[in-house]
């Protein structure tokens, strides 16, 4: 089993949580196909600067 950090905005994180997906860029590709099942994934959401 292995861990990843998945990190994301407060939007993308609704999202996870409604549907129980996590979708990346086409530029994440190649990282994204290493997750395997029973993997497990830390979700960070990034806080947005807000001026």
């Amino acid at each position: 089993m292995a861990y990843w950090l998945c990190i994301t905005n407060e939007e993308n994180w609704q999202i996870i949580k409604k549907n129980n997906i996590w979708g990346v860029a086409e530029r994440h590709k190649n990282t994204i196909s290493k997750v395997k099942k029973g993997d497990r994934c830390l979700i960070y959401v990034k806080q947005e600067k807000i001026c």
